[in-house]
């Protein structure tokens, strides 16, 4: 009966997964999950059937596209970091009159020549339809939408038929920032629900002995996505400890050789994506092969980098927050009150899923999948470590936490047991998990990215009008001209004017104004008892704001305006600067 009734469960959870991903996408403008303009340009090229990008004389690697998507693109480029543009009725009428031209332009993509191109094959299948039938390119765009969406929709179906998801998986499954992004064109979905595939399949080989044939057939499948993951999420490639497992298990030297074989074709494409990829976004005086080099001979200095980004409690929240609900290019995220709730949702649904004795029985099998889970985590920061950072530096930058989306679902089948004498409380809590998510996912994007324009508060930062003087940057000071010899921060206070409330989220936008480039720094809430002081309001004491450090690099040189914002559940207050803050090497 328990059985039965947990199988019903997987069933209308993964319903429920599809509903919210259908819906969200249809509020979701193109292009606002995190590099989603790579990702449709890299399903674009699969869909004309090219395998290989190019990297013309001087440029960052990419890949032809057609002209019609580039003017697609164009249009919703104005949106990632800048809070204040919205998708305009001007822009909705723009995107039913673009069609497929039929001619190309180059257009970089240098992020994406690292993943398998087989992962983009939804997506690719909804573009190529698009075309065929003279769709136009945004409905072709939101038909490669929904082909992923279906895709993973059947991919979780065919696990949980395979071996029952568990409740703290679906629990991650249902988190604002997961539907977040099955519901866009990039590749993370597909990754997530291979990736549970492959759990699905060890745990029902580790756990039961099966025939021959039926263990070769499963093992193949497992085998075969877990390569298309690794290929795309080389921070997985634990994962292959896996199949070496149940090749021990089944004391099968064939399993054994597929594996090596699965191992070296790996490690091929990473050679193949690191040998033909050109990246000039980011500028370092080391390549990557040198950082791996240099920390590999000096690993007390690597262990200083990891234990300082480790034990920094702001960047600690961070992961956790933009994990659960930061969305878009972490420009936007969810009501405190919606974070406070599914925080403790994940909580309740991580202490009843653990029934000791029970971990006991498969003490081995639990402790291979935690290793693999931390080692992939590892591995998340030495890839960013080495590829995004400057030499040296403090801290490790550009990791976020959707990143441990996949290492934290790994982690649940190390965990959880779905022992019938707590499913009830864990249901209950991942209930509320998809519940919070149903109703704080809708309002935050529609605020985000439609009705909160007209709500936008904009003043300088240095009003002469000391009752508009609401933002303050203090350090560092205005037209100050900045070489970044050691890490810094952005310092100030903000509160709401009209109010004289403090809305808990802020960021501070630097926008070049050569280039018009904007760069996001998350920032968080302080104390400045002298700003309480000096409005004699206690309220005002959190006022303050400090910028996760920058380091060394971290902002190209170049002249900067500075906008800070704070956003409420309703709406966003945007402050600017009259003056400048310069960045030099």
């Amino acid at each position: 009966m328990v059985k039965k009734n947990f199988e019903k469960a997987n069933i209308f959870i993964i319903l429920l997964i599809l509903v919210m991903s259908l819906f969200v996408t249809t509020i979701i403008p193109p292009f606002q999950s995190p590099d989603e303009f790579d990702h449709v340009k890299r399903a674009y090229a699969l869909s004309q059937g090219r395998v290989q990008m190019i990297t013309p004389p001087e440029m960052s690697t990419g890949t032809n596209i057609d002209e019609g998507l580039i003017s697609f693109i164009a249009i919703y480029e104005k949106i990632p970091f800048k809070y204040e543009n919205k998708v305009s009725s001007e822009d909705i009428s723009k995107v039913k009159l673009l069609a497929w031209s039929g001619s190309e332009k180059f257009s970089v993509a240098p992020g994406v020549n690292f993943y398998l191109p087989i992962i983009y094959f939804p997506h690719a299948i909804g573009l190529s339809l698009g075309q065929s039938l003279d769709l136009t390119v945004d409905k072709s765009y939101f038909l490669a939408r929904y082909f992923s969406i279906a895709t993973i929709f059947l991919i979780l179906l065919v696990s949980a038929r395979i071996y029952k998801i568990n409740y703290l998986a679906f629990g991650l499954l249902l988190l604002p920032m997961t539907i977040f992004q099955f519901s866009s064109a990039s590749m993370d979905g597909m990754a997530t629900a291979l990736s549970i595939l492959v759990l699905s399949i060890f745990m029902k080989l580790s756990s039961e002995l099966n025939q021959e044939k039926t263990a070769d057939g499963y093992f193949y499948v497992m085998i075969t996505c877990m390569a298309i993951v690794v290929m795309c999420r080389f921070n997985l490639l634990p994962l292959l400890l896996l199949p070496l497992y149940l090749s021990y298990r089944y004391k099968s030297v064939k399993h054994f050789l597929i594996t090596v074989v699965a191992f070296l074709l790996i490690v091929s494409w990473l050679i193949h994506g690191l040998s033909t990829t050109v990246d000039n976004r980011v500028i370092r005086d080391y390549s990557t092969s040198s950082l791996i080099v240099k920390y590999i001979s000096s690993p007390v200095e690597l262990f200083n980098v990891l234990f300082n980004t480790l034990t920094n409690k702001e960047i600690l929240v961070f992961y956790w927050e933009s994990a659960l609900g930061i969305l878009g290019w972490l420009d936007h995220r969810i009501s405190a009150n919606a974070f406070f709730v599914l925080s403790v949702a994940i909580i309740i649904a991580l202490i009843f899923s653990i029934k000791i004795e029970q971990v006991k029985q498969t003490f081995y099998l639990r402790t291979l999948l935690l290793l693999v889970s931390f080692s992939s985590m590892f591995l998340v920061f030495l890839i960013l470590l080495v590829t995004w950072n400057a030499y040296p530096t403090e801290t490790i930058q550009g990791v976020q936490g959707r990143y441990f989306l996949i290492p934290l679902l790994i982690a649940s089948y190390a965990i959880s047991t779905n022992a019938s004498s707590s499913q009830p409380i864990v249901y209950g809590a991942i209930l509320v998990i998809a519940i919070t998510t149903i109703i704080s996912l809708p309002s935050t994007l529609l605020d985000r990215y439609y009705i909160a324009a007209s709500s936008l508060k904009v003043t300088n930062l240095d009003s002469t009008d000391s009752s508009e003087k609401l933002c303050v940057l203090d350090e560092p000071q205005n037209n100050s001209i900045i070489k970044v010899l050691n890490p810094i921060r952005l310092r100030g206070w903000a509160m709401d004017s009209n109010s004289m409330d403090i809305p808990e989220n802020v960021t501070i936008q630097l926008v070049n104004t050569e280039t018009g480039i904007s760069l996001s720094v998350p920032a968080m809430r302080n104390e400045r008892p002298d700003v309480a002081k000096a409005f004699n309001r206690e309220s005002a004491l959190m006022s303050g704001f400090l910028s996760v450090p920058l380091k060394p690099g971290a902002i190209p040189k170049g002249v900067y305006k500075v906008k800070i914002y704070q956003q409420n559940v309703m709406h966003t207050i945007g402050c600017q600067s009259i003056n400048t803050l310069e960045f030099v090497d």
